[in-house]
């Protein structure tokens, strides 16, 4: 999971196995790729930056390519209903994210307060920008496949996955943006002192507003 900007529910693109999307129809598009590949583990250290640029630019191939067969699966449809609160949210986040070159979602021209059912109208198959919010769907299910394979296996070996909830939450993230109420923007929170930053550090987070996130029995924490 990512907490920077983007969602704790969501997953990033950088963790993504490419082997196991389908294969690009396009012959030469995938030399290019598989050249990129090779010489990108062939460096002693990762280039995260363009490991990532290179994951999203095969993605958004096979989603041309494969999107719509993939989207019309029973598969997807299901993961769909299931994760539609997150994720269609989420989705319109990431469009607006990449349109207005931001993540801050103050600095939008629209859209820049979450308004649910403008929400609703934006990721609606009808919508002008559907092809671009399902494109952040179709990367979200792939990432679930291989990760419900992966926790799958795990089991199978009797290995105990152990879950991690995340401390805070970026004030320029999708929970943010879709429910502020729960925080208090103004706040920062960090790490206490410690042999390692004797100041402590301020890692920016706003801080939650408990006595909301009382009022509905912590509903947030819960989800």
């Amino acid at each position: 999971p990512i907490y920077n900007s983007i969602s704790i529910y969501a997953y990033h693109p950088q963790y993504i196995d490419l082997r196991q999307l389908p294969a690009l129809k396009d012959e030469e598009l995938a030399k290019e790729f598989e050249a990129k590949r090779l010489k990108l583990n062939a460096l002693l250290k990762i280039d995260y930056e363009e490991v990532n640029n290179t994951k999203r630019a095969y993605l958004r191939a096979i989603y041309k390519q494969e999107g719509k067969k993939i989207l019309s699966t029973a598969g997807f449809k299901t993961f769909f209903d299931n994760n539609s609160e997150w994720l269609r949210p989420y989705a319109a986040f990431s469009v607006l994210r990449d349109r207005y070159g931001t993540p801050d979602f103050t600095q939008w021209a629209e859209h820049s307060v979450y308004k649910a059912d403008e929400i609703e109208a934006f990721t609606d198959k009808k919508s002008p920008e559907y092809d671009d919010v399902a494109y952040y769907y179709f990367i979200q299910y792939e990432l679930h496949i291989q990760l419900l394979d992966a926790s799958n296996y795990a089991r199978e070996k009797n290995i105990i996955l152990k879950g991690d909830i995340p401390i805070g939450i970026s004030r320029q993230s999708v929970e943010a943006w879709v429910e502020p109420f729960y925080f208090n923007m103004n706040g920062q929170a960090g790490a206490p002192p410690d042999p390692f930053s004797k100041n402590g550090q301020n890692w920016g987070f706003p801080t939650y507003n408990w006595d909301v996130m009382q009022k509905d029995g912590l509903k947030w924490w819960l989800k």
